[in-house]
């Protein structure tokens, strides 16, 4: 798959190097750069540059300008406001007095080495120029030392990203570009799941299974789309199946499918999941209604997406009319959001255990029908379904997760404040 083709926009090939620029000119600024992503973008850029899309020194040149440039704005801020504007702004983020007397400290008597060790870290990045600023360092010292230490880290991360985009195109050849892209966003989610956890302990025990379903589910769904442009067992199987399939077509059946299939639309879906968020609300309910509602339209968005970029023709002959491309199932990936939340949502208001136990076996069967309708109309190939189970799934878990670490530092922050 061309790589181009995985871009949202077309002409954002030609904004790299300005991204580059903007994103390590934001975080050399403190006390907020601490919060942009600069030092990944250039990662990013190199990468991008390896595949071609931009010229490795144009990226090189903009990461470097952009953190200097960064260093001499963090400077004069710190020079303008001082101490009291990073005490101010500084506690929201956790940097406390003792950094700021132990990076003075430093700066005076080893200016260089410090602008530069403290280019390499995060947490220091942007404030370690404003420190200089704040305790009146020469300007020419400060400028000299961000220069090399802004040269040597646009460099560094550049050649970092482009190397990965070396190894990156030489694995791909043995494992194909969306699986690879799919394991390493499973690595990327392990580690940021350690590290919060390490940091904040704010995952209970059920959260690791729910990262191991968002991890199995990402690395179907990889797998599954790595197979549309290639031979594969698994699409002989969807041909097989396909062709079959009219073999079993019935009046009963027919009318079931067709209607099972026509109630777990995805205006139906996205309007009962409105519908069912407001009644949570209602209750006082709000981080399960704002999490179902999210759920449901980022998985419609993925799925209109994805099939824009993948362009699966449908199975031929299906017994409805139906238009778009296949890969993966809509009505599959939003079932399995939908039905999932309506077990989290409402198991606990049912009281009976019998009850319980039907709503939440009914619900699975519900999601299950409503794949299985697909595949007996024809309109979706089974891979496609199995691909938007595992798509839902994905969004559901990841979002999870999602939620309880913005929900933890939402908390936090209203403690501090």
């Amino acid at each position: 798959m061309n790589l181009e083709r995985l871009l949202l926009f077309p002409l954002f090939a030609n904004w790299i190097s300005l991204f580059a620029f903007l994103f390590s000119l934001a975080e050399s600024i403190a006390p907020f750069g601490i919060f942009i992503p600069g030092q990944t973008i250039v990662i990013i850029a190199g990468f991008l540059a390896k595949q071609g899309v931009v010229s490795l020194g144009e990226v090189f040149i903009a990461a470097a300008v952009g953190s200097i440039l960064g260093d001499v704005i963090s400077y004069m801020l710190g020079k303008k406001y001082g101490y009291p504007f990073l005490k101010k702004y500084g506690k929201y983020i956790g940097f406390k007095e003792q950094y700021y007397e132990s990076t003075k400290k430093h700066l005076k008597k080893h200016t260089a080495l410090t602008l530069l060790l403290g280019r390499f870290y995060w947490l220091t990045r942007a404030f370690v120029p404003f420190i200089a600023g704040s305790t009146k360092i020469s300007f020419i010292r400060v400028f000299i030392s961000s220069l090399i230490a802004g040269t040597l880290w646009a460099g560094w991360y550049a050649i970092v990203g482009w190397l990965f985009g070396a190894s990156f195109n030489y694995a791909k050849e043995y494992t194909g570009t969306i699986i690879l892209v799919s394991i390493i966003a499973g690595f990327a989610l392990i580690y940021l799941y350690k590290f919060i956890n390490k940091h904040h302990a704010l995952f209970k025990r059920y959260h690791l299974y729910t990262l191991i379903l968002c991890l199995f589910s990402l690395l179907l769904f990889g797998k599954l789309a790595q197979t549309l442009n290639n031979p594969h067992p698994i699409t002989n199987l969807d041909q097989t199946i396909s062709a079959q399939m009219p073999l079993f077509w019935n009046p009963l059946g027919n009318i079931l499918m067709k209607g099972v299939t026509l109630l777990a639309n995805t205006y139906t879906i996205i309007a009962l999941s409105l519908l069912l968020s407001l009644v949570l609300i209602k209750k006082k309910r709000y981080y399960p209604a704002l999490l179902w509602i999210t759920s449901v339209i980022t998985t419609a968005f993925l799925v209109i997406f994805i099939k824009g970029h993948l362009t699966r023709p449908r199975p031929f002959p299906s017994l409805i009319p139906i238009n778009g491309f296949s890969f993966p199932s809509g009505h599959a990936a939003l079932s399995i959001v939908f039905f999932s939340f309506l077990i989290y949502a409402f198991k606990e208001d049912i009281q009976s255990h019998l009850k319980k136990e039907l709503f939440l076996i009914g619900s699975v069967i519900l999601f299950l029908l409503v794949g299985i309708s697909r595949i007996y109309l024809n309109v979706h190939w089974v891979t496609d379904v199995v691909a938007g189970f595992a798509l839902g799934l994905f969004v559901l878990t990841f979002l999870i997760l999602t939620f309880r670490i913005a929900i933890h530092f939402y908390n936090l922050n209203r403690k501090r404040s």
